[in-house]
């Protein structure tokens, strides 16, 4: 992995999908040491120069906070497309039954707009939480000086 990150620098390019894959793994990769201690794998990667480049971790978040919002948004909308298919499906059943005095049953479009921002308010800050246990556990201070 030091191979690979030492690429990244004198590349001056970093594929930001195999930094976080690099970043997440090296949190739970370990050797057993002496006294069956465990020395985790950013242990040893702690020293090495791509930390100390604002712009690699700046990227890096900015690429998969997009990529978790994307995805969630795509998930979100198959979800609701089922939903409305379901939707449709029982109205029509319903409103041959109880007639059309069911106003204001279905969920506002300005009330599903708050709930898919709480949702990926809540992923941005799991992931922004994610990448400061990362830089704790490389020991990068919570700010650069640039």
């Amino acid at each position: 992995m030091r191979f690979v990150l030492t690429l990244f620098v004198h590349e001056q390019s970093v594929e930001q999908k195999l930094l976080y894959a690099i970043l997440e793994s090296s949190s739970h990769l370990y050797t057993l040491g002496q006294k069956r201690r465990k020395t985790y794998l950013y242990q040893s990667l702690t020293d090495h120069s791509i930390w100390s480049d604002p712009s690699s971790w700046r990227e890096c978040i900015n690429s998969v906070v997009k990529n978790k919002v994307d995805d969630a948004v795509q998930r979100r909308k198959k979800v609701q497309e089922a939903e409305q298919e379901n939707t449709k499906l029982s109205l029509k059943l319903f409103s041959k039954v109880a007639g059309n005095k069911f106003k204001g049953i279905l969920q506002s479009k300005e009330e599903k707009y708050r709930e898919d921002m709480k949702e990926q308010s809540s992923l941005i800050f799991h992931e922004l939480s994610r990448f400061v246990g990362f830089m704790n556990n490389i020991g990068l201070p919570y700010s650069f000086s640039n």
